[in-house]
């Protein structure tokens, strides 16, 4: 008789170890620890830094999760939020993440993951708090090699148009945009279910108005039967030239 390994295992408690210590942990258990580079928050910024012992988790001690799945560990809090942003520059060599959300956040890591699709997606954890004003913008030391030309996205990585998606074509419900720092590619957000992803995406740049066009398809043989759940997702577009100061989308 083969010995198969288990659909899911349990999480292990990872409170008063290193970070480094936890991420082996998390390996032998045959889960994932977070990967990319991670900055810690010091200063007012985040920045490399040596971490200090685990005190939160993404996922609770104890839980049962799927084989692989991935578990964060924060060292400053005993919770642990996913911080998102809407705006994004590069000033005097730093990267600047702006449109937070309008909690009170203590930070305390960012990761920054490797290009994918033509962007590097950032992750903001923290725990949010109250009794302080929320942060406005939020900067980060990048690492080498990045410049005002790095697209940058937040948390996962902008899907691939597929032009195979020919079935059920729809137009995508548009959640959010924006505009890369070097204005020569804009982030269209949106919302999608199980079955469709990206077939096609296209701008039009009107004196000061981009408008994005998002097309969604499903594989061929697609029966009109999918789950109910809906998705965030992205698409990163070129734009034709830079987008002029004072920009609007439509």
């Amino acid at each position: 008789m083969i010995d198969l390994p288990p659909p899911s295992v349990h999480v292990p408690d990872l409170r008063g170890l290193t970070v480094a210590e936890a991420s082996a942990q998390l390996r032998t258990a045959g889960l994932r620890p977070e990967s990319g580079l991670r900055l810690e928050w010091r200063d007012g910024r985040f920045r490399p830094a040596a971490a200090g012992r685990v005190a939160s988790q993404s996922i609770k001690p104890g839980a049962r999760v799927s084989r692989g799945v991935t578990v964060t560990v924060g060292t400053t809090g005993p919770k642990l939020d996913v911080e998102t942003f809407g705006r994004i520059g590069f000033e005097r060599g730093r990267i600047a993440l702006g449109d937070l959300s309008r909690a009170c956040v203590r930070y305390d890591h960012a990761t920054i993951g490797p290009t994918r699709n033509g962007a590097r997606p950032i992750t903001l954890w923290g725990m949010r708090v109250k009794g302080c004003a929320p942060a406005r913008r939020v900067e980060l030391q990048p690492p080498a090699g990045w410049t005002i030309h790095t697209n940058a996205v937040p948390v996962v990585a902008p899907s691939r148009p597929d032009p195979k998606r020919t079935a059920d074509p729809r137009r995508a419900p548009r959640e959010g945009m924006m505009l890369m720092p070097d204005r020569r590619s804009v982030l269209v957000q949106f919302s999608r279910d199980a079955c469709h992803g990206v077939m096609k995406a296209s701008v039009t740049v009107r004196s000061r108005t981009i408008t994005p066009r998002v097309t969604l398809g499903a594989r061929p043989g697609y029966k009109g039967v999918c789950i109910a759940r809906l998705d965030h997702d992205s698409v990163l577009i070129r734009l034709p030239r830079p987008a002029p100061l004072g920009v609007k989308f439509s």
